[in-house]
């Protein structure tokens, strides 16, 4: 992609230097048909690449971590007590949203179900690829939780700790996702 990238540049370069020269031994209207042509593709692909880089959406602190507040509800649904998960896919993919799938049928199946309540949340550092479409972020995390299992409530239990998270973020056409997750302070 790389190197698909520097050839189309060098190419653009040439095309825009050849014009500007001074036209000796070229047939009449040869020139201006390539040029035509090429400027023609050149200019297809730049727009493509400019409009899908126009089209992604950002990724900074600030939407990083909207990002994460947004997985912290919808993992609280997920493992909540109506088992919601019809909204995992729009914010974790990948082995993420598999791994949180099998969490949510599991508590759902053993008639239990988790209360999270997000305290705080600070984004320690957001570092971007070189392409804008893979974000590595760093966030601490202070949380409250309850577990309640209505068979068995002598099992409850609650506990209010701050961690820090690392979330691998990737941008495809459907929007950044949360793709993996590890916990680096507990």
């Amino acid at each position: 992609m790389k190197i698909m990238g520097a050839g189309i540049a060098i190419g653009m370069l040439t095309l825009v230097g050849l014009r500007y020269l001074p036209r000796r031994n070229v047939f009449p209207g040869s020139m201006n048909k390539v040029l035509s042509t090429m400027g023609t593709y050149a200019g297809h692909i730049a727009t493509t690449s400019t409009q899908t880089l126009e089209e992604l959406p950002k990724m900074d602190a600030r939407y990083a971590e909207n990002l994460v507040r947004k997985w912290q509800n919808v993992k609280s649904q997920a493992l909540g007590p109506d088992h919601h998960v019809e909204e995992l896919p729009e914010v974790v993919e990948g082995r993420m949203l598999e791994i949180w799938m099998d969490r949510a049928a599991e508590v759902a199946q053993h008639g239990c179900f988790w209360e999270y309540t997000l305290q705080d949340l600070t984004i320690d550092s957001v570092t971007i690829s070189f392409d804008g479409r893979r974000a590595v972020v760093e966030a601490t995390i202070n949380e409250a939780a309850k577990s309640v299992d209505t068979a068995h409530p002598d099992h409850n239990d609650s506990y209010s700790t701050t961690y820090t998270m690392q979330y691998v973020m990737a941008c495809s056409d459907s929007g950044w996702k949360i793709t993996e997750g590890a916990i680096l302070k507990p």
